[in-house]
């Protein structure tokens, strides 16, 4: 009996509720809201060029990119490559619908977050889900509680453990073989690695401000490196991206008929649902963190161009997708994906070296992996102090620094598939409290975005 309790619960998956529970919160509030964010693209980018008047803090801009910082990481690539061996190329399919309700997702949450926060005795900002859930007395503090322990938890895994994972298989993977054939050679070699990211990142400091200004550069110059290796894959196989699109529609619904291989439809929906909350994170409650320290005066204006952020992401995932499929639509000599397996670095190594020369690709991989990986290191650990903070005030920030260098540390040790399932894990934890906030506190959203309802964005 509990055999066969265990393999139902390993067929389903432990976030299977998670999900479920994500997907009916963004139809919910898409109704609520009547689909407000979603209606207003162009004014989110007419919003995001303007010039507002900064005090000594961060942009709405700065924000913007602090945030991608966080959610443009390895999920991107090597998650979004692995959902598809896992569950198929329908994965993508289900990855998009995920991301499609999560744009109202992360608007809610950063208008909630906007309209709560409050100013620290040094003039900057502090808030999120958790701050506002502690107004609402003891029921909200407990469940604020939840949500930053968990959070600081999450911020081990999918912001720390899975970016230097990444990392060290990507720098590993064009070192030198003959000095990496033994299991001492990579360890020691992964150790190095490890030392050196716990450097650039002591060195990058941790104030908002200081990190909004690194994700400034960084954001735009490692998407557009990525954009173009995996451009070079989309332009020697474009050909053949009706195949692919068709193949990621009948494998959604059909996987085995599309392709040969035994994997069902709630595992398709599962892996790409699972790595697009992974990849741009709507429903963690992660992302207002960075948000928060915004000097903007209108909350629904910065909600809008926190919901960029979803489809900034979506893009690069949708690339990455592509650039997964079209090489085997295409008939590529050598290249066949791992269906039903983990290996989503590998399987990027092999599709960038299709359309480049192998040490080209690979060598490229491992540099935009590294930018990706960095990034989100720096964003999470802003996010984790926050949340020890909120919790145990400056002391407990100091303390959990440290145990976010050691998980650094270890991180380049670790097993790829070990690492992604406990990060999973650990963002079903995040999310589920976060999203029972957003229900609970949805009035507050409602009231601050009902003036612009009918209206062209907010005043864009």
């Amino acid at each position: 009996m509990q055999t066969e309790i265990g393999d139902f619960w390993n067929a389903v998956g432990a976030d299977a509720p998670m999900l479920l529970l994500l997907l009916a919160v963004g139809v919910w509030l898409c109704v609520r809201l009547h689909g407000f964010p979603l209606l207003h693209p162009i004014a989110a980018l007419r919003i995001l060029r303007r010039k507002e008047t900064r005090r000594d803090g961060v942009s709405p801009a700065e924000a913007l990119f602090t945030a991608l910082a966080g959610t443009i990481g390895t999920g991107n690539i090597v998650g979004v490559a692995g959902a598809i061996a896992l569950g198929g190329p329908g994965a993508v399919l289900w990855m998009w619908l995920s991301s499609f309700f999560g744009i109202v997702t992360k608007y809610a949450e950063i208008v909630l977050t906007m309209e709560t926060r409050v100013k620290n005795a040094d003039g900057s900002w502090r808030g999120g889900t958790a701050s506002a859930l502690r107004k609402k007395g003891k029921r909200g503090g407990a469940l604020a509680v939840w949500l930053c322990s968990s959070a600081m938890l999450a911020s081990l895994g999918v912001g720390n453990a899975v970016q230097m994972q990444s990392i060290t298989s990507a720098l590993l993977s064009v070192l030198p073989q003959t000095a990496l054939c033994s299991e001492s050679g990579r360890r020691i070699a992964g150790l190095l690695i490890g030392a050196a990211v716990l450097l650039a990142v002591l060195l990058a400091g941790r104030g908002a401000k200081r990190i909004g200004k690194i994700a400034a550069r960084l954001v735009p110059w490692m998407g557009t490196l990525y954009l173009l290796g995996a451009g070079a894959v989309l332009v020697r196989y474009g050909a053949f991206l009706p195949r692919a699109l068709e193949t990621i529609v009948r494998a959604a619904f059909c996987p085995e008929a599309a392709i040969g291989v035994p994997i069902g439809v709630w595992q398709s929906f599962r892996c790409g649902a699972a790595r697009g909350v992974f990849s741009n994170e709507a429903g963690l409650g992660s992302a207002p963190l960075a948000h928060v320290c915004a000097e903007t005066d209108s909350p629904v204006r910065q909600g809008l161009i926190g919901s960029l952020e979803v489809l900034c992401v979506t893009a690069v995932c949708t690339v990455t997708a592509l650039a997964v499929l079209l090489p085997e639509a295409g008939g590529a000599i050598g290249y066949a994906i791992p269906y039903g397996q983990s290996g989503g670095a590998s399987l990027m190594a092999a599709s960038f070296s299709t359309a480049l020369c192998e040490p080209v690709g690979t060598a490229l991989l491992a540099v935009v992996l590294t930018c990706f990986a960095l990034s989100s290191i720096l964003t999470w650990r802003l996010y984790g102090g926050r949340c020890a903070r909120e919790l145990f005030g400056a002391r407990g920030e100091a303390v959990y620094r440290a145990v976010f260098c050691a998980v650094l540390l270890l991180g380049a040790q670790m097993d790829e598939a070990a690492v992604w399932t406990a990060s999973e894990l650990l963002n079903a934890l995040m999310a589920t409290p976060n999203l029972i906030a957003l229900l609970l506190l949805f009035p507050i959203v409602q009231r601050a975005t009902r003036p612009f309802f009918g209206k062209s964005g907010a005043n864009g």
